[in-house]
């Protein structure tokens, strides 16, 4: 009984130390783990679907199979502790049994603290790729920590553009497409025409002298293949267009892109500096932190993209009553050339708003990666809880809208190419409107897209709110190809998710007191249906929800999105910043703001919020 009852203890030891052992080594695992996790290592792909690949980032392949391997070696050596403590409990004093379960545990244990090892050195080793690779905890281009990880692309959201496609890294591009760039002032259009005279007026085009093929400024813009030694397309390849406000351009490459038989990837390079590309005012578009100007790449496939594009919804809908201050909303089944779907009305003719047998004045702006405009009226009728102006329709009436089909060139679906810019809408490769969505585009006016809908005298006021956002508030272990998504309670204006509405700020958990290198990132928007999926054709939305696409994450970096209160529903009502809490909305009043966009923590702020202590407050000095 003796020997018994030592045996006993001595197995109650080893349990205990065993225990102990594998609890720090799994808390380790766990605490340490996650916090070296939250890195994302790519932009979040928007091509390949149609195609049924891949287009997850290699590196994030790896690092999922280097985890699930790490994770089952885990479980096995869980199991063996188990297994050896089971031995050791049914031994009844066998000393062979007993060595056995002791040689069982003691080799679990040694394998799992080996597996732990590995993960911290695996980790280690990633990070510090991940820093050599991006940039991360060094200074990017242009000098200063600004300055973006990835070199030449901190001017996407932080800088002066808006959004551009191709979007980066995009794969499988048709060989026609079409290259726009969307900046967020008006821009000098001698910049990117070659011999174009704005007669010394930039903003009034009116008197301008235009050569008469707009032939590109080829120092500024460079259009070239992603191979060593390859040439830019000269000027004379590609034709420029813009939008009336100045702030977006169209350059269409005259022969096609790429090869029949393989992919060919490009890159797209505007000229930053004193002699790069100008703003409407003269001054420099890239300075500062991005004063080496922009840079991005894309990949164009084998085919030509013979598919007319589709409507897909439009707000408000067909045949509803709604309050006047509604926005008028079309979204597209793809990315549409701004310079055909764009424009002020009554004057701009692809696109009417009728009421009364008699045109509404307004504008039709282009968002949400090209694949939606808006339209706004120009009657002021008030304004909304934030203090911003509110436009309304004309009240108590029977309200028709069209979009127009361009008129057909030799080669359908393709536009008329002598018709510059197209006289109806047309997709970013030149194909005019389906407005029947069968399949075949006609031209106008058999394929225009109209309908018809009504307004009430009354004015909706009430503000949308927040309803989820992902990843959450500290959450950790974020997947790395996660997009950072805001759903909200109404249906959005989808052209109020930009990057003056919606910002992504970081911080360096290293240094608390410095801000971590900016990254680039732009904004999408979808409609929800009720299950809180993206809303298809036919399916009615019943709210909205902003994504916020980004490059590369760096590590041991917190990220902070913020969003102000000049996002919008379809009524032109303001989302309060901190709405959702209830200290936070105590003293963010429409009163207390009075117009300033954001609220920290309850405090209402003329600058994007920042994090000092864990806690949002005021940026800016």
């Amino acid at each position: 009984m003796l020997d018994t009852k030592t045996n006993q203890d001595r197995l109650k030891e080893t349990i205990k130390k065993t225990a102990l052992l594998v609890g720090v080594l799994l808390a380790v695992f766990f605490v340490v783990g996650p916090a070296a996790a939250q890195v994302n290592l790519g932009l979040t792909p928007e091509i390949g679907g149609e195609i049924g690949l891949a287009t997850t980032d290699i590196r994030i392949i790896v690092a999922r199979i280097i985890q699930s391997f790490f994770g089952l070696l885990g479980i096995i050596a869980v199991v063996l502790i188990l297994y050896g403590g089971f031995l050791w409990m049914t031994s009844q004093g066998e000393v062979e049994k007993i060595d056995k379960a002791k040689r069982i545990l003691v080799n679990a244990v040694i394998g799992l603290a080996i597996m732990l090892s590995a993960v911290a050195i695996a980790q280690f080793v990633i990070n510090s790729l991940i820093e050599a690779t991006t940039g991360g905890g060094g200074r990017g281009p242009g000098g200063g920590m600004g300055a973006a990880p990835v070199p030449l692309s901190g001017a996407l959201g932080n800088g002066i553009i808006e959004a551009h496609y191709p979007p980066r890294d995009a794969t499988n591009i048709p060989r026609n497409t079409r290259i726009t760039v969307t900046f967020k002032e008006p821009m000098l259009i001698s910049s990117f025409i070659r011999g174009y005279d704005d007669g010394g007026t930039t903003t009034d085009t009116s008197d301008d002298t235009a050569p008469a093929f707009a032939a590109l400024e080829e120092n500024n813009v460079r259009v070239v293949q992603d191979i060593q030694g390859a040439s830019p397309l000269a000027s004379d390849q590609v034709r420029v267009g813009f939008t009336s406000d100045l702030k977006t351009f169209v350059f269409d490459p005259v022969p096609l892109l790429g090869s029949p038989s393989e992919d060919v990837g490009y890159l797209v390079r505007l000229t930053g500096g004193d002699t790069g590309i100008l703003t409407a005012d003269g001054d420099p578009a890239f300075a500062g932190s991005f004063a080496e100007g922009y840079q991005w790449g894309f990949e164009t496939g084998t085919f030509v993209d013979n598919t007319p594009p589709t409507v897909l919804s439009v707000i408000p809908f067909a045949g509803s009553t709604n309050p006047r201050n509604i926005i008028i909303q079309v979204n597209f089944s793809e990315a549409m050339d701004p310079t055909t779907v764009t424009g002020n009305l009554p004057g701009f003719q692809n696109l009417r708003v009728e009421s009364g047998g008699g045109p509404v004045g307004g504008s039709f702006g282009i968002g949400n990666g090209y694949r939606t405009i808006e339209f706004v009226t120009d009657d002021l009728c008030g304004t909304n809880s934030c203090g911003a102006d509110v436009f309304c329709l004309p009240g108590g009436e029977r309200i028709s809208a069209v979009v127009r089909a361009a008129t057909l060139g030799l080669e359908p679906p393709a536009a008329d190419p002598a018709i510059v810019p197209s006289n109806g809408a047309t997709d970013m490769t030149g194909n005019s409107l389906d407005g029947s969505a069968d399949g075949i585009a006609t031209g106008p006016d058999a394929d225009n897209y109209a309908w018809v809908f009504n307004t009430s005298n009354a004015i909706d006021l009430t503000p949308p709110v927040i309803e989820s956002i992902a990843p959450g508030v500290n959450e950790g272990s974020v997947m790395p190809d996660r997009p950072v998504t805001v759903a909200f309670s109404k249906l959005m204006s989808l052209l109020s998710f930009n990057s003056q509405s919606i910002r992504m700020n970081s911080q360096s958990i290293r240094m608390e007191a410095v801000p971590a290198p900016n990254i680039c990132f732009y904004l999408t928007g979808d409609h929800l249906d009720e299950t809180g999926v993206p809303a298809g054709a036919g399916v009615v939305p019943v709210r909205s929800q902003a994504v916020i696409n980004h490059c590369l994450f760096l590590p041991e970096t917190n990220y902070i999105p913020n969003i102000s209160s000049k996002v919008t529903d379809v009524l032109q009502n303001c989302f309060y910043p901190g709405a959702a809490s209830t200290a936070a909305a105590a003293g963010c009043t429409p009163e207390s703001l009075a117009g300033r966009p954001y609220c920290c923590n309850g405090i209402p702020c003329d600058t994007a919020c920042e994090f000092a202590g864990g806690a949002p407050i005021c940026g800016g000095p």
